[in-house]
């Protein structure tokens, strides 16, 4: 398996080197997109060293590759940014088109749920669910991204993870790993569990670890229409028993 992994990180570090570079003729363009490169680099200080466990070590590598492909990305032009599928130089996020009870098997029942519908919407990358327990949350699980979140919408989610967790989004998570707009299709409420604040920290309210759908248990969650905090918690509890919605995050 981690062999797999290391494997599939080559690759995205080789993916990113055959990204098409400026031309050489265009050496005002060039140093403004270096200078825009070093303001990146200034702003995101330096490189989180590794932790002793493999998974830490794998987010460590991702997120560094995040680093080397938003400096190429910085160094295109707009018009060869948007000719390139998405997740080159971007990280993509949905909301599940299906709905699900509390006790969809902790984070790893939500995690295999958001890839399987990835893998259906022919979605590229890794995906983890937008959820906390006592087992972890985004801000432990989540490769901190350098690289924009957008929808499959193609519309700018946040900047990088800093902005995802920031209190406020550009444009909602409205969009299911197919494209389809739940805003549009479905009447609301348009529910989604997450048990998760703002900050990507858990609530601690999470349906006693993803394993219940009993109406005397709660969660947090959030609306998905929403671009403000409340796009994950609404300051309320939903009963375990109703289904709802899955935020998913390519890694």
């Amino acid at each position: 398996m981690h062999r797999l992994t290391m494997a599939a990180i080559a690759l995205a570090a080789s993916a990113v080197l055959l990204l098409p570079q400026p031309s050489s003729a265009d050496g005002k363009d060039h140093s403004r997109s270096k200078s825009r490169i070093r303001d990146v680099q200034e702003t995101l200080g330096p490189k989180p060293a590794p932790g002793n466990h493999i998974q830490q070590q794998i987010n460590g590598l991702k997120q560094q590759l995040d680093l080397i492909a938003q400096t190429a990305c910085l160094a295109l032009d707009e018009a060869k940014v948007l000719a390139l599928p998405p997740g080159y130089c971007s990280r993509i996020s949905f909301v599940t088109s299906t709905r699900h009870l509390g006790d969809f098997g902790g984070l790893a029942g939500a995690d295999a749920i958001c890839n399987s519908l990835a893998q259906q919407g022919r979605l590229p990358g890794t995906y983890l669910a937008w959820l906390s327990s006592a087992t972890g949350s985004p801000s432990e699980r989540f490769t901190r991204s350098a690289l924009p979140y957008i929808n499959t919408g193609s519309a700018l989610v946040a900047n990088d993870y800093a902005d995802l967790t920031d209190g406020k989004l550009l444009n909602a998570i409205e969009f299911t790993e197919t494209g389809e707009d739940l805003s549009l299709t479905l009447p609301p409420p348009h529910e989604v569990f997450t048990g998760t604040s703002v900050n990507g920290l858990s609530t601690q309210k999470d349906c006693s670890g993803w394993s219940s759908a009993s109406d005397s248990d709660a969660a947090t969650g959030g609306v998905l229409t929403l671009t403000n905090s409340g796009w994950t918690d609404s300051s309320g509890s939903f009963e375990c028993s109703v289904p709802r919605h899955i935020y998913c995050f390519q890694q």
